[in-house]
C-alpha cells in the first residue's frame, strides 16, 4: 500500500474554479487521478461532474488553477499533444455516417496510425467488444446497446493513457446496462487502464473504482477507497447520496475509550467515535449491516432495538423491512432470510448491529439536492 500512495499520480487538479454567467460550476481545492487506476466520480444531476471531465480533458478552460500531468503543469489552453493522450466517450454514443469499423478506424488515421495496423487494431477493439461481426454495418442502422459499444471501441483503440468516461451507460437499458458494464470493468482492469468514470450510478461506482470522489455543487466533498466512502462518509450530505438509509439524529450522553454513547429518539446507541459528550450528531448506519432476529440473544452485537416491522418492501433478490424503532429504522434482508424468519407486518423483531457499524458525523440537517434524479 505504501508503494502505491508513493506512485505519482498521473493527472492532478489544483486549484480548479469554473465560472459561467457569474455562476460557480466547479471549485476543487485538489483532486488526483492515480496511475493505472479508476476515479469514479459521482453525484447527483447538476452537481458538476460532466464539467470535471471536460475540464480534464481540455473542453471547458476553468477561470483559476493548474492541472499537471506527470507532475508537469499542462498549459493552458491545453495543446492538442496532450488532449491526444486522453480519449473521452460520452453518455450518448458520437458516431458519424459511415460503417462501425470506419468510425473505429478515424481516431487512429487523425493521430497517424493507417494502413494494415490500423485496421488491426481497429477489429482487435470490435473483437473485444464483441462487435466484430458488424464492422461493415452503416452506424445508422446499431441498436442502443450496438451503438454504445462502437462510441466505447473508438476510443479504447486509441490506448489513450486517460480514458474518460462520461455515464457511457446511463441511457440503456437494464439488461444492456449490466452485460455492457461487467466487459468494460474487465477492459479497464485487464488493461490496467488509467480511468475517470463519471456516473450517478453507485453500484457502478462500487464495481468499477479503486477510488471514489463525491461532489455536489460544484465542490468536492468526500475523496477515497469505496469502503471509506461508502462506510465511513464524511458528512451528512454524503451519507445521503451513497444511501446509507438509516440517518438518526441524536446528542451524545456518554464517551468511554473511543465508544460514544448517543440518544437517538427513545434508544441509546453505542458507536466507535471519539465524539464529545452534548455534541449533536448523526448516527449513520447501513440498511444492510443490521441483522434482524425474534430473540436479542442471537446476535453478540453491542446495539439492539426492539421493534415492530411495519413495512416488507420486495426489492429483486433482497428485501427491505422497515422497523418503528422510533425513529425508524430500515433494514435489507435476502429473501430467504425473510423466508426462514416468517417475517410478517407487525411481527416484533431484534434489530442489532455493531458499535463499528454505526458512523457518527456531525449533525447539521443538510443534503443533497437530488430532486432532479
Amino acid at each position: 500500500a505504501a508503494a502505491e500512495e508513493a506512485v505519482t499520480p498521473l493527472l492532478t487538479l489544483q486549484r480548479i474554479r469554473v465560472e459561467a454567467g457569474g455562476q460557480r460550476l466547479l471549485e476543487l481545492d485538489h483532486l488526483e487521478v492515480p496511475r493505472s487506476k479508476t476515479l469514479a466520480v459521482v453525484g447527483p444531476n447538476g452537481a458538476g461532474k460532466s464539467t470535471l471531465l471536460r475540464v480534464m480533458n481540455g473542453l471547458v478552460v476553468p477561470a483559476a488553477g493548474c492541472i499537471l500531468w506527470d507532475d508537469a503543469p499542462i498549459p493552458t489552453p491545453m495543446p492538442l499533444p496532450v488532449r491526444r493522450r486522453m480519449a473521452m466517450a460520452f453518455q450518448e454514443p458520437l458516431l458519424f455516417r459511415g460503417t462501425v469499423l470506419d468510425n473505429v478506424l478515424f481516431g487512429l488515421r487523425v493521430r497517424g496510425v493507417s494502413g494494415a495496423a490500423a485496421r488491426k487494431r481497429a477489429l482487435e477493439a470490435l473483437r473485444t467488444l464483441a462487435v466484430e461481426h458488424l464492422s461493415r454495418r452503416s452506424c445508422a442502422s446499431l441498436s442502443g446497446g450496438e451503438a454504445h459499444r462502437v462510441s466505447l471501441a473508438r476510443v479504447l483503440v486509441l490506448r489513450p493513457e486517460l480514458l474518460l468516461l462520461d455515464e457511457p451507460l446511463a441511457s440503456l437499458d437494464a439488461v444492456t446496462r449490466e452485460h455492457l458494464g461487467d466487459q468494460l470493468r474487465r477492459i479497464v482492469r485487464d488493461e490496467q487502464l488509467t480511468c475517470v468514470y463519471v456516473t450517478h450510478d453507485q453500484i457502478e461506482a462500487r464495481a468499477i473504482a479503486d477510488r471514489i470522489a463525491v461532489i455536489d455543487r460544484g465542490s468536492l466533498l468526500q475523496e477515497g477507497a469505496p469502503d471509506d466512502v461508502f462506510l465511513r462518509p464524511a458528512s451528512e450530505r454524503v451519507a445521503h447520496f451513497v444511501q446509507t438509509r438509516n440517518m438518526l439524529p441524536g446528542e451524545v450522553v456518554r464517551q468511554d475509550g473511543g465508544i460514544a454513547e448517543v440518544r437517538v429518539g427513545t434508544h441509546v446507541v453505542q458507536a466507535v467515535s471519539d465524539a464529545a459528550v452534548g455534541r449533536r450528531v448523526t448516527v449513520c448506519i447501513r440498511p444492510e449491516h443490521i441483522v434482524l432476529s425474534r430473540d436479542a440473544g442471537d446476535s453478540s452485537a453491542r446495539n439492539h432495538l426492539r421493534a415492530p416491522i411495519s413495512a416488507i418492501l420486495p426489492r429483486g433478490p433482497v428485501a427491505e423491512i422497515v422497523c418503528a424503532a422510533s425513529p425508524d429504522l430500515v433494514v435489507l434482508v435476502t429473501r430467504r432470510s425473510l423466508d426462514d424468519l416468517s417475517l410478517r407486518v407487525g411481527d416484533v423483531v431484534d434489530a442489532a448491529f455493531k458499535a463499528t457499524a454505526a458512523h457518527v458525523v456531525d449533525s447539521n440537517q443538510v443534503i443533497l439536492d437530488d430532486s432532479s434524479q
